[in-house]
């Protein structure tokens, strides 16, 4: 099942009457494992819902149940299928975060729904989070709203557009997951490997002064800069993604 969600899709989610019918979506899984059967015994509880909105309600719940077995973002956290997909699990997520100063002041470039910036947030004093598209900057705000005693704020906007109004010399780290997917000949998108092609592209990242520290999540497949250090990171024998930094107590090609 897929949908993409719009603003008004996350404001409904958020509401009390998302939350009922979440509430019996979840007996109605206790009973039943066909999909359809399980929305038709929610229509049959809210007949007035109209029918893409209850489907997207459906979609919802299931990201949420996916994320819960593999992400450390708090219950009633929503999603998009493209975040999931891209987002780092909660132990992933925690390695992100120990590499960079303690209590430091943390930029974040691509934040995405919040994965990363959960652990980020709970290890530095403060977290400024930079993410360029509209429903999962929403999405984020609403995430880490969810987690109590954090310092971080949200910038909605492309980095490129974000950054050269930001006062680098302010922070002591910056932590960047840029989208992989490019546009595909087609009319789809394809995940890509040249860090060129990534939003925002790895030359606005290198551009980023010399002297401050800074780890980028990149595919495994990437191929890493000379001017950049390396870390392999693999789980259940896999390699799952690189880390290129520079200025980290890492060495220059680690695992």
């Amino acid at each position: 099942m897929q949908h993409h969600f719009d603003l008004d899709h996350i404001a409904f989610f958020t509401s009390a009457l998302a939350a009922e019918i979440r509430a019996e979506y979840r007996k109605q899984t206790e009973k039943y494992a066909d999909t359809l059967r399980i929305q038709t015994a929610l229509r049959a509880l809210w007949p007035d819902l109209f029918p893409s909105l209850l489907s997207a309600c459906m979609t919802q719940f299931a990201l949420q149940d996916r994320a819960a077995a593999t992400l450390a973002l708090p219950e009633g956290s929503l999603f998009t299928r493209d975040a999931l997909e891209m987002a780092s699990s909660a132990a992933v997520a925690r390695l992100h975060a120990s590499l960079l100063p303690e209590n430091g002041r943390v930029l974040e470039i691509g934040a995405g729904v919040g994965a990363d910036s959960a652990a980020l947030a709970d290890r530095a004093a403060s977290l400024l989070c930079l993410e360029s598209d509209p429903v999962h900057a929403r999405l984020l705000r609403h995430n880490l709203s969810l987690l109590p005693g954090i310092n971080a704020t949200v910038l909605r906007g492309p980095a490129e557009r974000l950054l050269p109004a930001i006062r680098l010399d302010r922070f002591d780290a910056v932590y960047a997951d840029p989208a992989r997917r490019s546009l595909s000949a087609g009319d789809g998108r394809r995940r890509s490997i040249r860090l060129e092609e990534y939003s925002p592209p790895f030359s606005l990242l290198d551009s980023l002064p010399d002297t401050l520290p800074v780890l980028v999540k990149v595919a495994p497949a990437a191929e890493a800069p000379a001017n950049w250090s390396v870390a392999a990171v693999a789980s259940a024998g896999e390699c799952k993604e690189l880390l290129l930094h520079r200025n980290l107590d890492l060495p220059a090609r680690c695992a």
